[in-house]
């Protein structure tokens, strides 16, 4: 079977297709589901199953039995996870340990792919990793203060903005997320890499440099970077408004109109919250976010004002966009300059 030409990330055919269905006000189950399923698809072996099926039943039994396998992994990992952590605090193992965090815009496939392909190489490797992942129903798998202790180096594999002032002095390797998918045994041969400069925190006082710690993106990533950081929070505005909006429509089409024949108060409320409340946040989110990505915690405050002058100013989207990317930057150059004062 030749496949179909999808753009998948690794520009190969796809062969598989999946519909999901879930009930009605269950949109994290859907998440769930396309976030376990994305993980099980990482299994060459299920992926052979699935092609070669030739019912529904069968597809259904080949999903069923790796689900089983993936839970009975996760259950032995964790136990693993402990004896390890038990060992490396009490300094009893001299064994290499690394830490992973990914994140992408979604939180749904790619992070949980480059977490299943990291953690088959570290495997392949005969390493102890542990990766935390920041997906759409939130961290799972949190770093300790004791795991990043211990850590011989951490990769963070994310398009969108993570914490990173926790692993001040680690080695760590920062990197997109199709990087942990395609390239797990050289970021762990890198996080392995005692030789490397440690990462500096960006409010952090020790001195030097850490160039190395962060691979070079190119302007065109570090731009896609930050306002995927801004999408992806902003999404949930958009979701909840939107819904919200889509709600008053049952009552009738203008139902939200004191003049219309089909006035609803309710109606109306939910409308205002809609598109009043939950839509009015949307860019300063948004610019927000893009600042905080650039400027960390800091470029935060300046981004939402930002956003906000963009909708006085009637500039919308692109406005709220511009703002975000001065904000950061000028928070990021304010802070190099007060860097030294007390």
């Amino acid at each position: 079977k030749e496949g179909v030409d999808y753009q998948s990330l690794d520009m190969q055919p796809a062969h598989l297709f999946f519909m999901i269905a879930a009930p009605e006000g269950g949109a994290q189950t859907h998440l769930d589901a396309l976030a376990k399923l994305s993980g099980i698809l990482m299994d060459e072996n299920v992926r052979e199953k699935l092609l070669h099926a030739s019912s529904p039943e069968e597809v259904l039994a080949i999903i069923d039995e790796a689900d089983d396998e993936v839970t009975k992994e996760e259950e032995a990992e964790a136990e693993a996870q402990q004896v390890a952590t038990a060992e490396q605090s009490s300094k009893q193992s001299n064994e290499p340990y690394v830490l992973a965090v990914t994140a992408c815009p979604t939180g749904i496939a790619h992070t949980y792919m480059a977490r299943d392909a990291l953690k088959k190489q570290a495997d392949k490797m005969g390493i102890k990793i542990k990766v935390e992942t920041n997906g759409s129903s939130g961290i799972k798998n949190h770093l300790t203060e004791q795991d990043i202790e211990n850590a011989t180096g951490i990769i963070v594999a994310a398009d969108v903005h993570v914490e990173t002032d926790r692993f001040d002095g680690k080695n760590v390797v920062e990197v997109p997320v199709a990087d942990g998918i395609k390239r797990p045994e050289e970021l762990i041969n890198k996080a392995l890499d005692t030789s490397r400069k440690p990462f500096v925190a960006r409010d952090g006082q020790r001195k030097g440099n850490s160039n190395d710690s962060q691979e070079k993106l190119s302007p065109g990533k570090a731009f896609y970077k930050h306002l995927m950081n801004g999408v992806s929070n902003m999404l949930p505005l958009v979701i909840s408004g939107g819904i919200l909006m889509a709600i008053v429509f049952l009552f009738g089409a203008n139902s939200f109109n004191p003049k219309s024949s089909e006035y609803n108060a309710f109606a109306e409320q939910l409308w205002n919250i809609g598109s009043k409340s939950a839509f009015a946040l949307i860019i300063p989110i948004l610019s927000g976010f893009i600042a905080r990505s650039i400027a960390d915690k800091p470029g935060f405050a300046s981004g939402l004002v930002g956003g906000m002058l963009a909708i006085s100013g009637g500039s919308g989207f692109i406005g709220g966009i511009i703002a975000g990317f001065l904000a950061g930057y000028l928070t990021q150059g304010v802070k190099a300059m007060t860097r030294k004062l007390p």
